[in-house]
């Protein structure tokens, strides 16, 4: 079984492939899905998981073998966190799905904002006291770095 610890963001110490199961594996399905392919974030690295991990290869003009590798996984994890990142710094003003997203991570993540879409002085004090608590600069602005630390972070809490 794996450590408790892996995450999206945490890289397997293992080549994934059909038969393998656990946290890791349901990681890769979670970044797959969040890439439109089609596959259930379950454990278990099943023959579908296998068809969308070739798919990826392919459209990425990799070896296609249907195997993750940690030089695979990697690639997914930038090709993910490209695509999440709100085209826009959130601050004070901002509103939409975005703000609310970040806010809701931070909810989750016990800090103390409510997740209406709308960016106000308590949302930035929340990101500002995130930004503290993570030695990142308090301007209490997300940019990218901070994004992916509250996503980073969240996905670490919700794999324990």
């Amino acid at each position: 079984m794996v450590s408790s610890k892996q995450s999206t963001s945490a890289v397997p110490y293992r080549t994934l492939d059909v038969g393998c199961e656990g946290k890791d594996v349901e990681a890769l399905q979670v970044l797959l899905g969040k890439l439109k392919y089609d596959v259930f974030p379950s454990g278990y690295y099943t023959q579908k998981t296998r068809l969308a991990v070739l798919q990826y290869q392919k459209d990425n003009k990799l070896t296609a073998d249907g195997k993750v590798y940690i030089s695979t996984y990697k690639m997914i994890q930038r090709k993910v966190s490209a695509s999440t990142f709100p085209n826009r710094v959130l601050e004070v003003g901002c509103e939409g799905k975005d703000v609310d997203s970040v806010q809701v991570l931070l909810r989750k993540l016990k800090y103390d904002v409510y997740p209406t879409g709308y960016f106000t002085e308590m949302t930035k004090q929340a990101v500002v006291q995130f930004q503290k608590d993570n030695q990142l600069t308090q301007d209490g602005k997300v940019d990218v770095r901070t994004f992916e630390l509250i996503q980073k972070k969240y996905n670490e809490l919700r794999f324990k």
